[in-house]
């Protein structure tokens, strides 16, 4: 019970884009390596489909798109989003603006929580 109370927590925590590494660490103190490991990486790839799911249905209901003068700036995202995603997710940014960013630059589910699952990983 105890897990599952903070795996929710957790990605709830991941979803609102707040700072992630101190709940890492905790985790990891609660639940030793391994468990502590295995539950950071389904809470934060849990938190990312969350802001996926807040992004694809505010882009939905709202009708926001990346502006026109961002399009040219995709290029990358569209011939190769895994590598790219892999390569933005890498990059020293907090966790939200990356999860968030990508999503509302519409980019495709699987590729998408692939890169989050395995730079998370």
């Amino acid at each position: 019970l105890g897990v599952a109370i903070h795996v929710a927590a957790f990605s709830l925590w991941c979803t609102l884009a707040l700072p992630t590494t101190v709940v890492e660490l905790a985790t990891g103190f609660a639940y030793g390596p391994v468990r502590g490991f295995i539950c950071s990486i389904v809470c934060k790839t849990v938190g990312a489909f969350n802001a996926f799911l807040v992004v694809s249905l505010v882009r939905r209901f709202r009708g926001w798109r990346v502006p026109e003068a961002l399009r040219p700036r995709l290029v990358a995202l569209e011939r190769k989003p895994l590598a790219t995603m892999l390569g933005i997710r890498l990059m020293p940014l907090p966790l939200g603006i990356k999860n968030y960013g990508l999503a509302v630059c519409g980019v495709r589910f699987l590729p998408y929580m692939a890169a989050g699952a395995m730079v998370n990983v």
